[in-house]
């Protein structure tokens, strides 16, 4: 569960906030179809993740969202990595 209402929150936040909350929790690995829900992310989640991970790469964080094909299933999963 998020630490914040869905209120007042940007899309991109909405998914952000959904990996951190993986990579806290442990769980690490958030299925796509998750980032684009209306709760988190809407229809552009995928798309937003992104444009997260290209500013990550680009402001050289420290971090990146590492994605890997789920199995048995025809999509993807993607989680917050130290680099």
């Amino acid at each position: 569960m998020s630490r914040h209402s869905t209120k007042n929150r940007t899309r991109r936040i909405q998914v952000f906030e959904k990996l951190v909350d993986a990579h806290e929790s442990g769980v690490e690995w958030v299925p796509g179809p998750e980032l684009a829900t209306p709760e988190c992310g809407g229809s552009e989640g995928l798309k937003r993740m992104r444009e997260i991970r290209k500013d990550f790469r680009d402001l050289d964080t420290g971090w990146d969202i590492e994605g890997r094909k789920r199995a048995g299933l025809d999509s993807w999963e993607y989680r917050l990595v130290k680099v």
